[in-house]
């Protein structure tokens, strides 16, 4: 079952380890996006036709874990955005990969906050003013 360890959307399951995603089709790129509601989020270059969402979040997966794509199963959320991997992989190997994915996501969250922040003390000079 799930400890604070394997984070909010990654549990322990017999097959390796179960991780739960929520998906945002038609993205500019293929990306984690940090946490939302209990899940990772994934950005996803790839429309919600036929599959082909589906078929490009195994395949993304797979790269990002190393892994064959028969490693990464669907198992529920073929329609829907929200969507359950069963990953035959160790926990722990799962457990890095996501905890690098979260840091990537809030150190681009920060550096992203600290360019809103800086902007917007800027002060526009007109031309003349000393």
């Amino acid at each position: 079952m799930s400890s604070a360890e394997d984070g909010p959307c990654l549990t322990a399951h017999s097959s390796g380890c179960l991780l739960r995603v929520v998906v945002t089709p038609n993205a500019p790129r293929t990306g984690a996006d940090g946490l939302h509601d209990g899940c990772l989020r994934v950005r996803l270059n790839a429309p919600p036709v036929d599959g082909k969402a589906n078929a490009a979040l195994q395949t993304w997966l797979a790269a990002e874990l190393g892994l064959p794509k028969r490693a990464v199963q669907l198992l529920h959320g073929q329609t829907a955005r929200r969507k359950q991997f069963v990953i035959d992989a160790p926990l722990a190997a799962v457990q890095l990969w996501l905890r690098t994915q979260l840091n990537e996501t809030a150190e681009s969250d920060a550096k992203f906050g600290a360019a809103l922040q800086a902007g917007g003390r800027k002060v526009k000079r007109e031309k003349g003013a000393a």
